[in-house]
């Protein structure tokens, strides 16, 4: 019996009425298991399926910490995050973000940012094309840009040093993380008595799903009666190929609103993704042991040949030609540019799923939460379990609009139409990490 055997059979013959079990080690669940170890007195196990490495989105987020929202209690999630992850060595660059506009139309948009900026309390300068250009000339087309907006209290965020430092933190609290094939929750008297692990059912007090693009498929095979529109959707990525020559300056992450595009400078070489394509959804029930996708020729090859039209045609040269992977972390082979397909979760409101479950009391979520919101998050909810379910002074009273009863009672097409609709807008609103 290996040692993990071991771990899941005596977990299972154990008395559980003081035992919390978090479903899924990725930047949400391991930053939660953290912060409930400083807060409750109850054992907290983590579940995976794979912890070395981890297979959700987390693994493969291009890092992006924006904490501008039209939304302000996502703008307060990410300053809590950004505060949260400052103190990780190597945690978070912050290189700034620069929002670039591209025509009249983009630049009054960004106009209009930056006095929501302004009454969110948060850093933006707006700037001239030269100005723009001057900070980030390797990524930004100097005949098409007309200003931008400059984010200096943003950069990104190093998900998988911030992943693995929250749960080491957390193990050194006691913590125990495990890797697990979690195939149901088991429920009795409505509450979560016990989750399903291959041959093992292992007891429990309460439970969290921070299971990411898998939530929706573990609360169906559950038989579990809520209403959780949470959506997998593919999206694109190319890691060009290593620099030649290092840029000497530090790069902004550069976002072009009007296109739908992004960039970054990821130390050695660059990347670029773009949500300028057709939302693609992905049954729930088709989804296998990664966020990693199959390539969809021609629809992401057409957007991002679109996408590097508006790049310096130096670093566009970088990009091409690409090679798609399956599995593109870690990099195949950095002389080479590689494309992938990462799936991450989308909801009707672009808002996360956040709060204990209307029809058991014990049972929480934590999902479709981006790494620019993880941490802000994770330690929001740690602070409503702590409370058994009441917000605590720390927690606005905006949280509820993260409740993940709030789309009861509504048609599953319908809802599903609108998080499709709303796929671009996550990028636009400052949303995307």
């Amino acid at each position: 019996m290996s040692q993990t055997e071991q771990l899941l059979h005596r977990l299972s013959t154990e008395p559980s009425d003081q035992r919390i079990i978090i479903i899924g080690a990725g930047i949400v669940g391991s930053a939660l298991g953290y912060y409930l170890s400083g807060q409750s007195q109850e054992e907290i196990i983590v579940l995976d399926r794979s912890l070395h490495p981890l297979r959700g989105s987390t693994e493969h987020a291009p890092g992006y910490v924006g904490q501008l929202n039209d939304n302000q209690i996502l703008t307060f999630l990410a300053k809590e995050s950004v505060e949260a992850y400052r103190q990780i060595p190597g945690g978070f660059d912050n290189c700034g973000c620069l929002e670039v506009a591209w025509d009249e139309p983009s630049l009054e948009a960004l106009h209009l940012r930056h006095t929501t900026a302004k009454s969110q309390g948060i850093d933006a300068v707006t700037l001239t094309r030269d100005e723009a250009v001057g900070l980030a000339k390797v990524l930004i087309k100097d005949t098409e840009c007309t200003g931008a907006l400059y984010f200096p209290g943003d950069g990104t965020a190093d998900a998988r040093r911030v992943t693995s430092y929250f749960r080491q933190q957390a193990e050194l609290n006691g913590v125990v993380f495990a890797e697990a094939e979690v195939q149901g929750l088991i429920i009795q008297d409505s509450r979560v008595t016990g989750i399903q692990t291959g041959q093992y059912v292992i007891p429990c007090s309460s439970a969290v799903l921070a299971a990411g693009i898998w939530t929706s498929a573990l609360l169906g095979r559950s038989k579990i009666n809520c209403k959780m529109p949470i959506f997998p959707v593919e999206h694109p990525y190319i890691h060009s190929r290593r620099h030649v020559d290092r840029p000497s300056t530090k790069i902004p992450f550069v976002r072009i609103p009007s296109r739908h595009i992004y960039l970054r400078d990821h130390g050695d070489h660059f990347g670029i993704g773009s949500y300028a394509h057709r939302p693609r959804a992905v049954d729930t029930e088709a989804l296998c042991s990664t966020a990693i996708w199959n390539w969809p020729s021609p629809t992401f090859d057409e957007c991002l040949s679109e996408a590097l039209k508006h790049v310096p045609e130096n670093t566009t040269s970088s990009f091409f030609p690409y090679k798609t992977a399956a599995d593109a972390l870690p990099r195949v082979d950095a002389t080479e540019a590689l494309a992938f397909n990462g799936l991450f979760s989308v909801t009707p409101d672009n808002l996360p799923m956040l709060g204990p479950v209307s029809t058991l009391p014990n049972l929480y979520v934590a999902a479709a939460v981006w790494v620019t919101h993880a941490a802000g998050c994770a330690k929001a909810l740690a602070n409503m379990m702590a409370t058994d379910g009441q917000a605590g002074a720390k927690v606005p009273k905006e949280l509820k609009a993260l409740d993940p009863a709030r789309f009861d009672g509504i048609d599953d097409d319908a809802l599903k139409e609108e998080a499709m609709r709303r796929y671009s807008d996550i990028y636009f609103s400052g949303a995307a990490d």
